[in-house]
């Protein structure tokens, strides 16, 4: 447990660097981008995060799953890079030559869509280092994953630094910076990719198991995709794109509960598919425990997080947030209560690989992402971009609720409910008073401090009884 706690810790700090990179440059680009600048920014990498996982085609779950079941290793490697290769090269070629079509789609305009081209480069490089972290997830390796993440980071940080604050080069900058960075850590992958895969061992039967395990995910990921983004292109439809560039900012803080929960899952997945003995015990504290902790990410948020936004100019130079931007911290608790439900959702994900259900995940999706279009216009009309943060939130919880029960049939998780209701509770008064009263930081400390109190207490219990426990 010990162990597990330990490597999870640098999973998640590595995935938080390689995927917070936006959010550490929000004082950058809030301070110096207009809201259209901001928000074409947004809407491009939108279209990144999409096409991320069009590139990949399953091939994460696919990577994990024979990972574990694969007595030749790099037949696999080399059956899932040399595919990757071909399609990659396809995928990007197609985006340069319709760059100008795709431009008009996402932005409503060609002035951008030159930065489409330098997206295309970008998703070519990242469609092979990112499967190299997996390996570095599956080979138990932490500290590459890390290091791989925080090189990946420091250079795309210190290159945006150059090219809009030296170099004054505005969103194209933003977009070449990205790119170094990506050949960074693509530089970095090579040597990884070249020791394990070759032609000879490529084998297009063992390609097609790993395709027939890995497109189910793929829908469900696109509709994951849809509910994470769409309410950014459709407040761009029913707005202005200078509403997209207010409202990105608050969706930046509030995913950095969704880069804990994605950090949670690059140790738990890989954990729970090794695991062979008192499985339920293990996975119901761990769940627990990781659920308790998300609440008490969430109180803080909900206590602190529009104090230090606005008081942060008075102790730097700059704002977290820039001022013209301020009007979106109103979002940041409503998209948080939304995470929750999705830390939920991925709880539920052992049941799934356990009795091979992925080709179930798509249908639970499906409702979030339908749902999530729906609110989205029934919503932001009246209250823009309010609207459109409640109608994340409920997408996700229309998506967890039909998961939840139909995993329960198949594989309980002991959830401690009256604990998780004393948490639900303590975050619903948190927000009532931050809305009604001004901020008094004794009484935001008690309650903080309640919620972490808690965590505390049951991370003694569940350190006890894990104990007696074996894991593999």
């Amino acid at each position: 447990m010990a162990n597990f706690l330990k490597n999870i810790s640098k999973y998640i700090l590595g995935y938080i660097m390689l995927r917070a990179i936006s959010f550490l440059l929000l004082p950058i680009y809030t301070n110096v981008f207009s809201k259209e600048e901001f928000g074409v920014y947004t809407l491009i990498f939108i279209f990144i995060a999409f096409a991320q996982f069009l590139y990949s085609y399953g091939m994460d779950a696919s990577l994990m799953k024979f990972f574990s079941i694969s007595k030749n290793k790099n037949e696999m490697y080399s059956s899932i890079f040399i595919s990757l290769l071909i399609t990659s090269s396809i995928f990007s070629l197609i985006i340069v030559l319709l760059s100008e079509s795709i431009s008009i789609l996402f932005l409503e305009n060609i002035k951008y869509s030159h930065l489409f081209k330098v997206a295309a480069l970008i998703l070519f490089l990242d469609s092979f280092s990112f499967r190299v972290l997996i390996i570095h997830r599956m080979e138990d390796k932490p500290y590459k994953y890390f290091f791989f993440s925080f090189v990946n980071v420091c250079v795309t940080f210190f290159a945006n630094y150059y090219f809009i604050i030296i170099k004054s080069s505005g969103i194209s900058g933003a977009f070449y910076a990205h790119l170094i960075g990506s050949m960074s850590i693509f530089l970095l992958s090579l040597p990884i990719i070249l020791k394990r895969v070759s032609i000879k061992n490529f084998s297009p039967i063992l390609l097609k198991k790993i395709l027939l395990f890995g497109f189910p995910f793929l829908p469900s990921v696109i509709f994951q995709m849809i509910i994470d983004f769409s309410d950014r292109r459709i407040l761009l439809y029913l707005t202005d794109i200078d509403t997209v560039g207010m409202y990105s900012p608050g969706c930046k803080i509030a995913s950095i509960m969704l880069f804990l929960i994605s950090g949670f899952r690059l140790g738990w997945e890989p954990l729970f598919l090794k695991l062979t003995r008192d499985k339920k015990i293990i996975i119901s504290h761990i769940s627990n425990i990781f659920l308790f902790f998300i609440f008490t990410v969430l109180i803080f948020f909900i206590l602190f997080i529009e104090s230090i936004i606005i008081y942060s100019n008075h102790y730097f130079s700059f704002s977290i947030i820039g001022e013209n931007f301020w009007g979106s911290i109103g979002i940041i608790p409503i998209l948080m209560f939304g995470y929750v439900f999705l830390a939920l959702y991925h709880l539920q994900m052992p049941p799934i690989f356990y009795y091979n259900k992925t080709s179930k995940l798509p249908y639970f999706r499906f409702l979030g992402a339908v749902s999530n279009i729906f609110f989205n216009f029934l919503l932001i009309p009246f209250w823009g971009i309010y609207g459109a943060a409640f109608a994340t939130s409920l997408s996700y919880l229309i998506m967890t609720l039909p998961m939840f029960f139909y995993t329960n049939s198949l594989f309980k998780i002991d959830y401690n409910w009256n604990m998780l209701i004393i948490y639900s509770l303590l975050s619903i008064l948190s927000y009532y008073l931050t809305l009604n009263y001004s901020f008094n930081l004794f009484w935001s400390l008690i309650l903080f401090c309640s919620g972490l109190s808690l965590l505390y207490i049951e991370l003694q219990k569940a350190r006890s009884l894990i104990k007696k426990t074996t894991l593999f």
